[in-house]
């Protein structure tokens, strides 16, 4: 922290009892003139041997594998806090309606914080040092240790390996947006899949309900649990807080979807290939791009679908020239079926726009008002 002349500082420091040092804390000092909270504040400092106050809030996690929700406030739950070390002290609280707990006139000391939870939810406790006088803080999410687990296999009985199984609120009215998924949430090589740390609700599981069924690791219909293709007629999987985990789900998916292959070439308006076009087949339920590639030096492509599944597909091309907007155009939806087998797709060139009213001449721009009005 620098230090101006003739300036009057508020100074935080830690002290060296044993060497009689201290070194300035530059996050919190400051002029004395910005420092009135601080002031008024230290004025009104609890007496020497009153102890410290250990305050926190205890929130319920509200995250399950698919929906980000806020954490809800843990109310009237016990909050042990154990003096380790010294005289054997013990202290409890008990959190409000917001989940928030406070303990006033612990002696100095390190102690143990820890929320009294039920066996089956995931232990939490967290170790802190206070000093006289002084005020620490511990927030706690608490996760709910309820797991589901189990294989998934297709209509023949075939382990179904590297899917992503879904577990949604059941109360949720739409469909949520899919979002990156991570490795470990998809089936493994044995097709088992396991779901942790569920927060207390009501949920069905399906697979491709979020995301869509595409050609290479997902060529199934969406279907909820048991072997439901709406969410209506999908069970039901009521988890409370504490809930015995719940095994060996089999969870049986529709038959296997089937494939179809696009092909054609991109090709500019005057007939000439379009090289290095990114061509793109769109889910027309999800609006995301389910197989992709870019053309060769011919404007070739290829592309795999699901059968009788709606698309867009589209062309953009980046190479008409640096100062010029990208070449794009996109089909209509479409239904891949036996009878779309070949797609051209037409590009008109861009050029860079230069005749902006701003950039012409005053003359001239008065010449197309006349006109206009006449």
């Amino acid at each position: 922290m620098w230090f101006k002349a003739d300036e009057t500082y508020l100074i935080y420091a830690d002290a060296d009892g044993k060497k009689g040092l201290f070194t300035v804390s530059g996050r919190r000092s400051k002029p004395v003139s910005a420092a009135s909270d601080d002031l008024e504040a230290l004025k009104n400092l609890p007496k020497k041997g009153s102890g410290s106050t250990v305050a926190g809030t205890i929130t319920l996690n509200g995250q399950s594998s698919l929906v980000s929700r806020e954490p809800r406030p843990m109310t009237d739950l016990t909050v042990e806090i154990r003096r380790l070390g010294g005289k054997k002290l013990l202290f409890e609280a008990l959190t409000d309606a917001n989940g928030i707990y406070e303990i006033k006139n612990l002696p100095a000391g390190k102690y143990k914080i820890t929320p009294q939870l039920s066996n089956q939810i995931e232990p939490q406790e967290d170790e802190i040092e206070v000093k006289d006088r002084g005020c620490a803080s511990r927030d706690f999410l608490i996760k709910n240790k309820t797991k589901i687990s189990g294989r998934v296999h297709d209509a023949q009985g075939r382990i179904v390996k590297d899917i992503w199984v879904e577990l949604i609120p059941a109360d949720l009215a739409e469909k949520p947006k899919p979002f990156t998924f991570r490795e470990k949430d998809l089936t493994d090589e044995f097709g088992k899949f396991t779901l942790e740390n569920i927060p207390p609700g009501r949920y069905t599981m399906s697979v491709n309900y979020t995301t869509s069924p595409d050609e290479y690791k997902r060529p199934f219909p969406t279907t909820f649990y048991p072997n439901a293709p709406e969410k209506s007629q999908a069970s039901v999987f009521d988890i409370r807080l504490g809930s015995d985990d719940i095994e060996n789900i089999d969870f049986r998916l529709g038959p296997r979807l089937l494939i179809n292959e696009l092909k054609d070439v991109v090709i500019w308006s005057d007939g000439t290939p379009a090289f290095d076009t990114h061509v793109g087949l769109r889910d027309a339920e999800d609006d995301l791009f389910t197989d992709d590639m870019r053309t060769d030096k011919l404007g070739n492509f290829t592309l795999k679908g699901i059968k009788g599944r709606k698309y867009f597909i589209s062309a953009e091309n980046y190479s008409s020239g640096s100062d010029a907007p990208s070449s794009y155009v996109s089909s209509d939806k479409f239904v891949l079926d036996e009878n779309v087998r070949f797609f051209r797709l037409v590009l008109e060139k861009q050029t860079k726009a230069k005749d902006f009213p701003g950039e012409i001449p005053p003359e001239k721009f008065e010449q197309i008002v006349d006109m206009l009005q006449d």
